[in-house]
């Protein structure tokens, strides 16, 4: 902090600003709770960029319930993911015959 401003500004003030600065700078994480992928249903989106999966919850308020997501990124059948919501289930893909 330049000196200036500590010279106007009482010692508290400058805790102060102090505490403020590291609240800015800090990263809040959203709760999240982990996943079992137990099976791939296919690709889905415009450009099948996401993968439609069966994942049954490991923990927090709906474990054991088995639900639908699409999933960006790599993953395989066993892998473990973290879920930020556990309450919607996506819809489910029509397959092309």
């Amino acid at each position: 902090m330049p000196r200036k401003v500590e010279n106007k500004v009482s010692e508290e003030g400058v805790k102060h600003l102090e505490d403020n600065i590291i609240k800015e700078n800090t990263v809040n994480w959203s709760k999240a709770y982990k996943g079992e992928i137990i099976d791939l249903i296919g690709r889905t989106g415009m450009r099948g960029e996401a993968i439609h999966a069966i994942i049954r919850v490991a923990e927090g308020p709906d474990a054991g319930k088995i639900i639908r997501k699409n999933i960006t990124g790599p993953i395989r059948k066993g892998d473990i993911i973290l879920l930020r919501d556990t309450e919607i289930s996506a819809m489910p893909i029509e397959k092309k015959e």
